[in-house]
């Protein structure tokens, strides 16, 4: 209600049945706090940040902002969330962790789930819109989206082929990492090694990925990552005896310094691979398969998953994302403390100017452009 002399006008800003339980006025702007979230309102009562409910799931009791900027939202339900960063946004889905993410088009991420659902994310709409659920409950960990072909594969206990239109296909595989070679043909990486998948019916794989049949005198070993160029018509594989590459000129071993590379990531990017491996280096291999390291870290951390955007090459790592770039030689951490969840880091990628996380607690984005230092001056009390 909004209060005049002799009378209360009633304001309608919230959907039927939602019950305030706190109003309060930080920064110059109204925060009400509901039990669908908070929200945020100028002294006009127009909606701030374009309408965003902030902790639409939970019931926030109290909003209030320290003199650094952080913002801290106590709930009835779930304790007290700091958010450093109002431009950092967490958007959860039903408890479930988001364990994959892929580029469907220019405004909309597709995301994968703990429990094998498959989820499309707009950034302007600000939520989830579900797709697909598999009856089973395991992990999705690679999604694979070709928009002109208007299908998706997505690895798990299994690899599974969705189309626009028709049932879904099941192979099984226990997935870990899918390239597209040719139109419904695919190089894969699995939980047994590295395979072709042809879902072009009457028409056979290209001849040179017969050389796969090399990586059979390694013994037994485990696919992890393929990655694929086009333009050299060159395959990368990354499995549990190292890094090789297939291609039309023959196929062989990638070292550096005669010993084996363990990639945890591989990014192919204008006939350049970008490899993150289990010690945490970064290493860029060039189209004639030399290796340059790029970032070396000051102490061993895995970088499970590495896009790049410009100069800049972001990392993800347990403790949080790392932002190296490779001309100042720079780099930042983010963290906790500049509005991550503490919660497990899945998956990451680049779309526009924003940085989506896929973590246990759900999905966040933020600006690649976030400040990287507090400029607020400390209070100094000189006592002695």
């Amino acid at each position: 209600y909004q209060l005049s002399p002799g009378k209360a006008m009633p304001i309608a800003l919230f959907e039927k049945g939602t019950l305030i339980q706190d109003i309060n006025e930080t920064n110059n702007q109204i925060w009400v706090g509901t039990t669908k979230g908070a929200y945020c309102f100028d002294k006009w009562l127009k909606p701030a940040f374009g309408g965003y409910c902030f902790f639409e799931e939970r019931s926030i009791s109290r909003i209030t902002c320290d003199r650094e900027g952080t913002f801290w939202f106590a709930s009835l339900d779930k304790g007290i969330f700091k958010v450093p960063n109002l431009e950092t946004r967490l958007f959860p889905y039903q408890d479930e962790a988001i364990t994959a993410l892929a580029i469907k088009d220019a405004t909309t991420l597709l995301a994968g789930t703990s429990s094998q659902r498959l989820l499309a994310f707009s950034a302007a709409r600000g939520g989830f819109l579900p797709l697909y659920k598999d009856g089973a409950n395991h992990e999705i960990i690679h999604i694979l989206h070709e928009e002109a072909l208007h299908t998706t594969l997505l690895c798990s206990d299994k690899i599974t082929r969705l189309k626009q239109f028709g049932a879904p296909v099941v192979f099984p595989k226990a997935g870990k990492s899918l390239v597209s070679i040719a139109p419904n043909q695919y190089i894969m990486a699995f939980s047994n090694g590295i395979a072709t998948l042809n879902l072009s019916p009457g028409k056979g794989m290209p001849s040179w990925t017969n050389a796969l049949g090399f990586l059979d005198s390694l013994g037994d070993f485990r696919g992890r990552l393929v990655a694929y160029h086009p333009q050299l018509n060159m395959l990368l594989t990354a499995t549990t005896k190292g890094l090789f590459y297939i291609s039309p000129q023959g196929s062989g071993a990638i070292m550096q310094n005669s010993k084996p590379v363990y990639a945890a990531c591989m990014v192919a990017l204008n006939g350049y691979t970008y490899i993150s491996t289990y010690q945490g280096e970064v290493f860029l291999l060039s189209p004639q398969r030399q290796l340059t390291s790029l970032y070396r870290p000051k102490q061993n951390q895995v970088i499970t998953k590495l896009q790049v955007s410009n100069n800049t090459l972001w990392m993800l790592t347990d403790n949080g994302i790392v932002a190296y770039d490779t001309l100042s030689k720079k780099e930042q951490l983010y963290s906790i403390a500049d509005g991550l969840p503490k919660a497990e880091y899945k998956d990451l990628i680049l779309q526009n100017d924003a940085l989506y996380v896929a973590t246990s607690a759900g999905l966040v984005v933020f600006r690649q452009k976030l400040p990287s230092f507090n400029a607020v001056p400390p209070l100094m009390d000189i006592d002695n």
